[in-house]
């Protein structure tokens, strides 16, 4: 079984200024690893592993009210 894992929470240390025109940061994969996300684990798991591909299949976009939406398979 595969699933989309997605997660949304506020960070106020990424707020940044709306009125520069940008509704959203998209970040680059590369650039994720830098932004803290909650550790989440799943209780009865009995075997777990990450998809791997040669383009990870996260996303994340910070808002500038310190959104952070996060999506990773």
């Amino acid at each position: 079984m595969s699933f989309y894992l997605r997660q949304r929470w506020y960070d106020p240390r990424l707020r940044f200024n709306a009125s520069l025109g940008v509704d959203a940061l998209e970040l680059d994969p590369k650039l994720m690893d830098r932004i803290w996300v909650p550790d989440i684990y799943i209780i009865n798991e009995k075997t777990a592993k990450f998809h791997t591909v040669t383009v990870p299949n996260k996303m994340m976009y910070i808002y500038p009210d310190g959104l952070v939406l996060y999506s990773v398979r």
